[in-house]
Order: structure tokens, then sequence, then C-alpha cells
């Protein structure tokens, strides 16, 4: 995941681990969390129409994320809220 793409999918960490980190203006990257088994990345775009993913993701080991589309997990919630 890069930072200014279009933000269209919710993705599950199943395996492994990430950390999801920002460019300052100079191009030093800063890490802002980790995230690991069982956490979610891009949730917040659930919450907002056309968002941009704020930061970069990059897997600190090998992982398995499941993926569902922010248009398909809305049609999921309101079949089974």
């Amino acid at each position: 995941m890069h930072q200014g793409e279009k933000a269209e999918t919710l993705y599950y960490i199943v395996k492994g681990s990430v950390a999801v980190l920002i460019k300052d203006e100079e191009g030093k990257e800063m890490i802002l969390s980790y995230l690991n088994q069982g956490d979610f990345i891009g949730e917040l775009g659930l919450f907002e129409e056309d968002q941009e993913r704020s930061a970069w993701v990059r897997a600190k080991t090998a992982c398995e994320v499941a993926e569902i589309s922010y248009k398909k997990f809305r049609q999921l919630i309101q079949v089974n809220p």
C-alpha cells in the first residue's frame, strides 16, 4: 500500500507483521506503527468517500493478507448488520 493511492480496499493481516510509515519533507521515513496478525489496514477509508491512503505499509515479515473492497464490505453489513 502506498501513500497517495486511492483507498478502495480493507485489508486484514492473517499472518505476519507490517510497518506503517510516512516520509517527511526531506524524504526520510518515519514509522508510525507496527501492525500484526489480527489487525486491519485501511479502515479509515470506510468512513470517507474518495479518500487517499495517508501512509505506506511495508511487510516486516512474510505476510498473508485478506482483502475486501469497501463497496463489498458495505453491501455485506447491510445484509448482516
